[in-house]
C-alpha cells in the first residue's frame, strides 16, 4: 500500500469522524453550539496492531520462577538455585538477589546478562525434573521494525514508525539475542499517516 492510498483511507475516516461530531453538536432545535479554544490539536484517529520486534539486549533485573508439582523436587530445585546464586554473588558475577517467596528469585545482574544466567542455572539444575520447573523473565531491550501495519476502524494501513519510538524495554520471557517477539502496539495517527505522540507497547499472551 503506497503513501497516497494510506492518506486517502485516513482522510476518509477523518471526514466520517468530523461529520458525526458536527452532527452531534447541533441542538434539538437545529442550532449549533459554538466553542472557542486557544489552540487546535491535530485531528487524530486510533490505530492498533501487532509487530514482530527483535531482541537486541537485556536490562539489569531478572526473575527466576520455580514451579514444581512434586514437593521434593521443588525443595531440591530451590536449594540448588539459592546455592548457585549465592556463589555468583560471592564472586560479584551478580550484584544481589532475594527470594520474595518460595517460588521466585529476583536478581540484580552484573557481569552476566539475563540469558547467560538463565542458561547457567539450567545447566546446574541437577535433573531434567528440576530444569522443567524453571522459567525466566527479565528486562529485555527490543527493536521494533521501521514500519507497522495497524488497523484504523476496519481499514489496515502501513505506517512508518519514528526512530525514537522503535526502542522499547519490556519485562518478558528471556530469549536469545536476535530472537523475534510479537508485540501489540497502539497509537494515535494524524491524517497523513504519522504517529502522533507516544505509542503503547505490550507483549502478547504469556510473554
Amino acid at each position: 500500500m503506497d503513501r497516497k492510498e494510506i492518506i486517502r483511507i485516513l482522510l476518509t475516516i477523518f471526514v466520517a469522524v468530523i461529520f458525526v461530531a458536527s452532527y452531534a453538536s447541533f441542538g434539538s432545535t437545529g442550532s449549533m453550539t459554538t466553542t472557542t479554544t486557544s489552540s487546535i490539536a491535530p485531528q487524530t484517529v486510533y490505530g492498533s496492531g501487532n509487530v514482530n520486534a527483535t531482541v537486541v539486549g537485556y536490562g539489569s533485573l531478572m526473575t527466576v520462577f520455580i514451579n514444581c508439582k512434586n514437593q521434593s523436587v521443588r525443595n531440591a530445585t530451590n536449594a540448588n538455585v539459592s546455592n548457585s546464586l549465592s556463589a555468583l554473588e560471592n564472586n560479584n558475577t551478580i550484584n544481589n538477589f532475594f527470594a520474595p517467596n518460595q517460588s521466585a528469585y529476583t536478581i540484580y545482574l552484573n557481569t552476566l546478562n539475563s540469558y547467560q544466567l538463565a542458561s547457567f542455572l539450567n545447566s546446574t539444575a541437577g535433573s531434567n525434573e528440576s530444569r522443567a520447573c524453571l522459567s525466566y523473565k527479565g528486562q529485555t531491550q527490543l527493536l521494533l521494525p521501521p514500519t507497522a501495519s495497524l488497523y484504523v476502524s476496519s481499514q489496515k494501513v502501513t505506517i512508518p514508525l519514528p526512530a525514537n519510538l522503535r526502542n522499547s524495554t519490556l519485562n518478558v520471557k528471556i530469549l536469545p539475542i536476535n530472537s523475534v517477539l510479537t508485540l501489540r502496539i497502539s497509537t494515535l495517527l494524524t491524517y497523513n499517516g504519522t504517529v502522533f505522540g507516544n505509542m503503547s507497547v505490550s507483549a502478547l499472551g504469556g510473554s
